[in-house]
C-alpha cells in the first residue's frame, strides 16, 4: 500500500516540478525511472481518458500534460497530513517528556519529604532564644475566649428554658 501511495506522490512530485510547460509520458518514464508495471497502470488510467491529475499543455492534446489544480491540491493535502503526522509525533515526544519529568519531580518530592519526616526535630539555643524572645499579644486570644464562654453560656441557659417549657 505505502508503495503504491509513493508512486501517486512521485508523479505528482515531478508534474508539479515542470509546471505549466507540461512533460510527456515518455520523461515521465524516464525521469521516474518506472518498472513495467507501473507504466502499465499509469497508461491504464490514463489512456482514452482526461486524467483528472493533469491537463494537456500542448494544443493537439497529444504530447504533453502538466498538473492541473485538482492535481496540486491534492498533492497539498498529502503534504500537510505528512506534516501533520510529523507535528502530532513531535507533540507526542513532548507529551511523554513532560510525564516523565512529572514522575520524577513526584518522586523526589515524596522522598525529600520522607527525609524530613524522618530527620529529628530539634532546636538549637539560638532558634530557642528567638522563640523565647517572640512577644505576642494575649489579651485579645484571651478576651475572644471570654467572649466563646459567655455565648455558650447564653445557649445552654436557652435550651434549658425551652426544655423547661416542654416539661
Amino acid at each position: 500500500m505505502k508503495k503504491r501511495s509513493d508512486f501517486y506522490v512521485k508523479i505528482l512530485k515531478y508534474a508539479e516540478s515542470k509546471g505549466v510547460n507540461g512533460f510527456t509520458f515518455e520523461e515521465l518514464y524516464k525521469d521516474l525511472k518506472l518498472n513495467e508495471n507501473e507504466k502499465g497502470f499509469l497508461n491504464l488510467h490514463t489512456m482514452g481518458q482526461e486524467p483528472s491529475i493533469f491537463w494537456w499543455a500542448d494544443e493537439k492534446r497529444t504530447k504533453k500534460v502538466a498538473l492541473t489544480f485538482e492535481g496540486k491540491f491534492k498533492l497539498l493535502e498529502f503534504e500537510e497530513l505528512e506534516q501533520a503526522r510529523k507535528s502530532s509525533r513531535n507533540a507526542m515526544r513532548v507529551a511523554i517528556f513532560a510525564i516523565i519529568i512529572s514522575i520524577v519531580t513526584g518522586i523526589s518530592s515524596i522522598n525529600y519529604s520522607k527525609k524530613q519526616l524522618d530527620s529529628s526535630g530539634t532546636i538549637d539555643k539560638t532558634q530557642f532564644e528567638e522563640i523565647k524572645n517572640l512577644k505576642f499579644n494575649s489579651s485579645s486570644i484571651d478576651s475572644s475566649f471570654i467572649k466563646i464562654i459567655e455565648q455558650q453560656k447564653n445557649i445552654s441557659s436557652q435550651i434549658d428554658d425551652l426544655n423547661d417549657e416542654k416539661k
